[in-house]
């Protein structure tokens, strides 16, 4: 394969310095070409020039360009990476404070609870666009998405489109760093199989070579002295809880993990579990507001990108453990390699799932593509969370698709997280009205 034509779609976003950083990590996709897309002008420049910058620098090959017209980046695209909020900030609020006004309280609401409904109205419809616009222009592209709620987000585009999609998310890289230090092994020499759907992953193999350290993995959950591991980012106690009950460890942390039980207000009532749903959550729960820092944060970002677009800062190359780049090497160098965690359609991958409900498992990835690996049966418990989370995102993409309130409804009538009807009513009708003054839902 020549050098492929990449395009990443919310070029203002973060990922665009993580993406950067792991062509260095990579280093043998030098002389692709690079087309950064964005619908705020400025972003889409303020990013050219921040990678520009960057590769004069290292003195590397990678051709360049911005834009905001995203057929005109399509045409011809070998891979699409889709990193977007639609509409912004103030949709972002809207979709974090809305629910809690109606009892649903929520810790993160892109994943699960009315935030994340909310944000399916947003995202679905303009990535399913995208995936039409694919059809057209580079049908034989493959789609890497990155959006929350990124099992809704896939299963549309699968619905409705033929573009190949795989969603990405790093979230079991968290628990690797969790055993890592629990088992006083090298993250490195670390083998972690998981699966489930997107920020719900039981573990259910850790290993060195061939050596199972399951056991020593549980004897070290419960030492007094790995405690305060337990409370670091992204929090493991209300996991550990989870694991007692059901003898799988969910991979993704407390701040998504604790969203998908209908126990979320109890557990804030606990200090500890409170104090992780706060610190490494979105919701100032005193103040039922989104964090003040989070705001904060992203100005930082966003002032530190124009720094380097300036040149008053050099881009801090920081490689990650993101997928993407490692996907676009292996197709087009022929390389294979194993991958940590891949969104991809069932398809037997986890017996006792639906066939086209979008699983999240260990993958492989060569010149012919990315494929899902099948680690095993999960016990009947957990196949039944999986699949009243995954009936809820089939209601929710039919209901956000077809704008049918009803659906809409039925989805957050399976959601843990909301209360009533009544508050399932409110969020749906409340939402579509404060979203509609800001985009346009269709």
């Amino acid at each position: 394969m020549d050098m492929p034509k990449i395009v990443l779609i919310g070029a203002g976003s973060w990922f665009t310095l993580s993406f950067i950083s792991d062509l260095f990590r990579v280093g043998d996709l030098w002389g692709s070409e690079l087309v950064l897309v964005d619908i705020d002008p400025e972003k889409a420049k303020i990013a050219e020039r921040m990678v520009t910058n960057t590769i004069k620098e290292h003195k590397v090959d990678l051709k360049v360009t911005s834009t905001t017209d995203r057929r005109e980046a399509l045409d011809g695209a070998d891979f699409v990476i889709i990193s977007i909020r639609v509409g912004g900030t103030k949709a972002r609020r809207i979709q974090m404070e809305l629910p809690l006004k109606y009892g649903a309280y929520q810790c993160i609401s892109d994943t699960v609870g009315g935030g994340a409904l909310l944000k399916g109205l947003c995202e679905i419809p303009e990535i399913v666009n995208i995936a039409r616009d694919m059809e057209d222009l580079c049908p034989k592209a493959l789609m890497m998405n990155l959006t929350n709620p990124l099992t809704a987000v896939c299963m549309a585009v699968n619905k409705v489109t033929k573009i190949r999609v795989v969603g990405l998310c790093h979230g079991l890289v968290s628990f690797i760093r969790l055993a890592s230090k629990l088992l006083n092994v090298s993250e490195e020499m670390l083998t972690v199989l998981a699966s489930g759907i997107n920020h719900l992953t039981w573990v259910t193999d850790i290993r060195v070579g061939m050596e199972n350290l399951y056991p020593e993995f549980e004897r070290a959950l419960y030492d007094p002295k790995n405690e305060k591991i337990l409370m670091e980012y992204p929090g493991y106690l209300i996991s550990r809880e989870i694991y007692e009950v059901f003898k799988l460890f969910p991979a993704q942390g407390d701040r998504h993990v604790s969203e998908f039980f209908r126990f979320f207000k109890e557990w804030l009532k606990n200090p500890k579990y409170r104090k992780i749903l706060q610190d490494y959550g979105h919701i100032d729960f005193d103040t039922l507001k989104e964090k003040e820092e989070d705001f904060i944060e992203n100005e930082r970002r966003w002032q530190y990108f124009k720094a380097v677009a300036e040149g008053k800062e050099k881009l801090r190359i920081v490689p990650t453990h993101e997928l993407a780049v490692d996907i676009i090497s292996s197709i087009v160098n022929a390389k294979t390699r194993t991958l940590y965690a891949v969104n991809v359609p069932n398809e037997g991958l986890i017996p006792g799932l639906p066939e086209d409900a979008v699983v999240e498992v260990p993958g492989i990835v060569g010149s012919y593509g990315v494929k899902g690996i099948n680690v095993g049966k999960l016990p009947d418990a957990i196949l039944g969370i999986l699949n009243l989370h995954i009936t809820r995102y089939k209601l929710m993409v039919e209901g956000v698709l077809n704008m049918d309130k009803e659906l809409m409804v039925q989805a957050l009538m399976l959601d843990p997280l909301i209360p009533s009807i009544e508050a399932a009513r409110r969020i749906v009708e409340d939402g579509i009205r404060e979203l509609s003054s800001i985009i346009k839902l269709t």
